[in-house]
């Protein structure tokens, strides 16, 4: 970030782009004071003199301006910036660190609000997974489970027994008034605020992915075992012919005839159905470490370890790659969700980022 700022101070007085400068800072002046129509006919003027600049330094701080919103921590009273998990629910991105802080940020009103701060501890608090339904939005952290009510503004605890057995949990997905998590260990947990009820399946082992289908289907990503699902009736299949390239799954994106998956470890694949199971087939790309995906408007955006995003084309399924030179701040993203027409993602130590679809044109 200083190699950065020294970088703009430099442009700042290079006379080919003192123009441009000051509309980035009627821009800045226009966001904080919430003058719409104004950032609108900036952003305009920026996108006109990024289609003529042919510097590629200055087109990388043109394309941060007009497409990509930093949201750090300052004044949040998040105590860790690593973001382990996020959700976007209407308005709002719900988002866990990595040591156990739960918060709020309103995107309109640019705000954060927090639930729960998180500390240093010898004991793992990653806050893993975040799903929501109509009212309530449930966290998922190794030992812990929290559920925010909406209605009544308050975060309760699940009253679980502080066993060895409740410090693995790391998948979540809704079931009912309640979730159902997977665990590090054997077969799957659901929970409730004042009760839970273990649900045996042998073949289920150190589950860190569940990801439910419009039809109930419920997919269970092994981290050793591959891809497996589980049909109404209970029972477990493979989903595919699971070896070590379907293992380390952390997202599944349904499409036309199939999914679009990502690996922790092994990168991007397509799943196409045939008959009750699926075909894979591998994306080659460089991206090995994914850790979440979603669908957009126009296309699929992927967050990474060490390669930034990637965007896929929904039309020709294309593959483009966004990192520092394209104007992002770091290359590690920890989760990302899709609210028309921003990309909300999780980054272990630039707090949020809000990415526009645009950038990716």
């Amino acid at each position: 970030m200083r190699a950065f700022l020294i970088f703009c101070f430099f442009l700042w007085f290079s006379s080919p782009f003192y123009g441009e400068n000051l509309l980035l800072e009627e821009l800045e002046t226009a966001v904080e004071n919430g003058n719409y129509h104004r950032i609108l006919s900036l952003r305009n003027e920026i996108l006109g003199s990024l289609e003529k600049e042919k510097d590629p330094l200055i087109r990388t701080v043109l394309k941060r301006a007009l497409w990509i919103d930093g949201i750090s921590f300052t004044g949040s009273g998040v105590f860790d910036p690593f973001i382990s998990s996020l959700k976007v629910v209407d308005d709002d991105v719900w988002i866990g660190t990595r040591s156990g802080d739960i918060a709020r940020y309103s995107l309109s009103e640019r705000q954060w609000f927090l639930l729960q701060q998180g500390a240093p501890s010898l004991a793992i608090r990653s806050v893993n997974a975040i799903e929501a339904d109509r009212d309530r939005i449930w966290f998922l952290s190794y030992g812990s489970v929290h559920m925010y009510d909406r209605r009544t503004g308050r975060l309760f605890r699940a009253d679980l027994p502080d066993s060895v057995a409740y410090r693995g949990m790391q998948s979540l997905s809704m079931l009912g008034r309640g979730v159902l998590v997977g665990t590090q260990g054997q077969g799957l947990r659901r929970i409730l605020l004042r009760e839970e009820t273990n649900l045996s399946y042998p073949d289920l082992k150190n589950v860190s992915y569940l990801k439910q289908m419009d039809d109930d289907t419920l997919y269970a990503g092994t981290e050793e075992h591959g891809l497996f699902l589980v049909d109404r009736a209970g029972k477990i299949l493979p989903a595919v012919e699971n070896n070590r390239r379907t293992s380390g799954v952390r997202v599944l994106i349904p499409m036309e005839n199939g999914l679009l998956a990502g690996s922790y470890g092994n990168g991007l694949f397509l799943l196409e159905k045939t008959g009750n199971r699926f075909d894979y087939s591998k994306i080659y790309t460089a991206a090995h470490w994914i850790t979440g995906g979603s669908a957009t408007a126009r296309g699929y955006c992927f967050s990474s370890l060490g390669n930034g995003l990637i965007y896929m084309d929904g039309n020709d399924m294309s593959l483009h790659f966004a990192g520092i030179e394209e104007g992002l701040p770091t290359l590690d993203y920890t989760s990302i969700d899709y609210s028309a027409p921003y990309l909300i993602c999780g980054t272990q130590d630039q707090g949020l980022l809000v990415v526009h679809e645009d950038f990716f044109k």
